[in-house]
């Protein structure tokens, strides 16, 4: 639900909207480009010194974001397979198939992994869309975009993406983008991602370096008695000693203590997203350790109640 003061701001009453320099614009193509203009080092958009490569850029930009045809944008036809019931869902699939295909296609006519012969605007117009697919569709539809054969052009794009730092910063994890999902349609379904070392080791630096502000918020926003603190705090000190050591260390003897922990650790395993608070992958190995800690946060049963 956007606030008044949006609506009355935005005309379209839609994501994404950017004021540059005191000027409003809206629709990410017209952001992208305007942001060009402002910053043109490095460009982003050497393409428009070409003719073919510009006829490429418009063609393939249409296929992401067309006001003319809405309707059979790339996105619109993604998000309509998300939508899609059991009656809906087959044609629904082939319109996807078919949105990916052109999107296959598109990348075929250029030799680099891009969508033009350098990493352009272009890129940057998809990539939210398809990171966004390749999330979700394998939870909620159980349609694989990535490591999928039938794609082998879109899977080398995801593969240069992610060979760039200034993209691996920035892109989310499947995980928030399921729970986005959740939010606006209402669905069910979980994933898994493969975590390593160094990100694990990032987010526990993260957890360590914000554990009184992630306290704090616990204690506010997670239901748990305020006195509740130190039990907070020592479940917090496990996980970090799981992404770090692999070990949880002992789990809390006391009812009371191990269902303050649980409650605490359920609400900031779904409070954490990347990139807000740390990377992708750091997100996903802070979900992971939560998750071994809370298989055994009542010490198998031998937790015994407070006196």
């Amino acid at each position: 639900n956007k606030p008044q003061w949006f609506k009355d701001l935005v005309p379209t009453g839609q994501v994404p909207a950017a004021k540059i320099n005191g000027q409003l614009y809206w629709e990410s193509a017209t952001i992208l480009d305007q942001l060009e203009k402002e910053f043109p080092t490095p460009s982003l958009s050497s393409f428009s010194a070409d003719e073919a490569e510009k006829e490429r850029a418009e063609r393939f930009r249409r296929l992401c974001e067309d006001p003319e045809d809405p309707q059979n944008t790339f996105g619109a036809v993604g998000y309509g397979l998300m939508r899609a019931n059991t009656t809906t869902e087959p044609a629904a699939r082939q319109r996807f198939e078919a949105a990916l295909e052109r999107i296959e296609n598109a990348l075929g006519e250029t030799k680099g992994p891009f969508f033009l012969s350098e990493f352009s605007t272009i890129d940057i117009l998809f990539t939210p869309q398809l990171e966004r697919f390749a999330a979700n569709l394998p939870t909620f539809k159980n349609f694989h975009i990535k490591n999928n054969l039938d794609y082998p052009r879109i899977n080398a794009w995801f593969k240069a993406m992610d060979a760039k730092e200034s993209y691996r910063k920035v892109k989310s994890d499947p995980e928030t983008l399921n729970n986005l999902m959740r939010k606006i349609f209402g669905v069910s379904g979980g994933a898994s991602a493969e975590v390593g070392g160094a990100a694990a080791r990032e987010a526990a630096a993260k957890l360590v370096a914000n554990r009184e502000a992630v306290r704090d918020d616990i204690l506010k926003n997670a239901g748990v008695d305020p006195s509740s603190g130190p039990a907070v705090e020592a479940h917090l000190r496990r996980v970090a000693s799981v992404l770090l050591t692999g070990d949880p260390g002992p789990p809390s003897t006391v009812a009371r203590d191990a269902a303050a922990g649980a409650a605490a650790l359920a609400f900031v395993r779904n409070r954490v997203s990347s990139p807000r608070d740390m990377s992708a992958d750091a997100a996903d190995a802070f979900r992971e350790a939560v998750d071994s800690v809370l298989k055994h946060v009542f010490d198998g049963g031998r937790a015994i109640a407070a006196s």
